[in-house]
């Protein structure tokens, strides 16, 4: 029973040390807010004769190394509740990755989730996004399946995905 204790106790130590270390290490760090247009040019139904033009308003924030974090939202020309996603990312490549989840209670009361993956390059933050999603439209016929894709563009101000706050490790290191 004591070396239990003993390994439980020093289990608590090493995380609680180790937790301190990191997070002098990655403190995240907010890069900014900025807009972007995506032109949605598929659905579940394959390509759309006339995309749909949305825009998406988010702030990105660096969560240390090439690991990022996003809160934002979409608005949509015939919609007056916005959609609001969040998610995260990694850089790989010159090309930043994000996963989104996503929800939106409509107006007439559907309500719908999705997640989404979009790639933006580090050059422009402009890029391509897809989501599938669900909604609810109510019964007897309650779940619906989606799907959405296309390019987006920067149209906001640039955020450059590097944090002049960041410390070294080295620094932190010495």
């Amino acid at each position: 029973m004591k070396i239990r204790i003993s390994v439980l106790v020093l289990t608590f130590g090493l995380v609680f040390w180790m937790g301190g270390s990191l997070a002098q290490a990655a403190t995240p760090s907010y890069l900014g807010q900025t807009t972007w247009t995506a032109h949605v040019t598929h659905d579940e139904s394959g390509p759309l004769p006339e995309p749909q033009t949305v825009t998406i308003t988010g702030g990105i924030t660096k969560m240390g190394d090439t690991y990022y974090s996003f809160q934002g939202y979409i608005t949509m020309p015939d919609e007056t509740n916005p959609r609001v996603m969040s998610g995260g990312g990694v850089l790989l490549e010159g090309q930043i990755i994000l996963t989104c989840s996503a929800s939106q209670l409509h107006p007439d009361g559907v309500r719908d989730t999705g997640v989404l993956q979009v790639t933006l390059n580090q050059s422009d933050l402009s890029g391509s996004f897809f989501e599938i999603g669900q909604f609810f439209v109510g019964y007897p016929d309650p779940i619906g399946n989606s799907f959405h894709a296309g390019p987006l563009f920067l149209t906001g101000p640039m955020i450059p995905l590097t944090s002049s706050l960041a410390v070294p490790l080295s620094l932190l290191l010495e």
